[in-house]
């Protein structure tokens, strides 16, 4: 299975890049974050302004790639919520990474289904819907006809998110040049 580590995401897939899960915490802060025109077609699991538990995210990952979406929206869809998103806490990633890649991606995958997850990194605490739209998927070479499946709360607020500070328990080994991607972003979309 090809997987490719940043210092702030890691990318899973079996054989060529299929509809993308894309995984992390999110919220929507509409004095500071707005509204953006998206490129490519999201399908989101988690209806607005609603918290996703740690169970719940279990759950959700299990039925990605047959579930169907509470919402969706795409190029069609005029302006949007610029969500922000944050990265998952080590436990989340840990499940994610031995359950979901292991059984979903490795395993029996009729969809093809790849995985993004938003890690922690030290120079990489958030970015917005704008950013993954309009620069992380490109620079992944990542087409447009395919779709997004956002496992992602979509809370105003994140009172249900508590900070957990210990060391990551994977390696992660950067590409040639990591902050490439990253450095390309504007802040305004940090």
């Amino acid at each position: 299975m090809p997987s490719r580590e940043l210092r702030w995401a890691t990318l899973f897939w079996k054989k060529e890049l299929g509809p993308m899960v894309f995984s992390s915490h999110g919220i929507w802060r509409p004095a500071k974050e707005g509204f953006c025109r998206v490129e490519y077609t999201y399908h989101w699991y988690t209806q607005p302004n609603t918290p996703l538990t740690g169970g719940a995210y279990r759950r959700q990952l299990q039925n990605m790639g047959t579930a169907v979406p509470v919402d969706s929206f795409g190029p069609e869809s005029g302006k949007v919520a610029n969500m922000l998103f944050f990265p998952l806490h080590p436990s989340l990633f840990q499940h994610t990474k031995n359950v979901f890649v292991r059984q979903r991606i490795l395993g029996h995958n009729p969809n093809n289904l790849a995985l993004l997850i938003f890690t922690e990194g030290k120079e990489t605490k958030y970015f917005s819907l704008e950013a993954l739209d309009k620069i992380i998927l490109p620079s992944l070479s990542y087409p447009k006809s395919q779709s997004i499946h956002m496992v992602v709360c979509r809370t105003l607020k994140m009172h249900h998110v508590v900070p957990i500070k210990r060391r990551w328990d994977t390696k992660v080994n950067p590409n040639p040049n990591p902050k490439a991607i990253w450095n390309s972003i504007p802040k305004e979309m940090l």
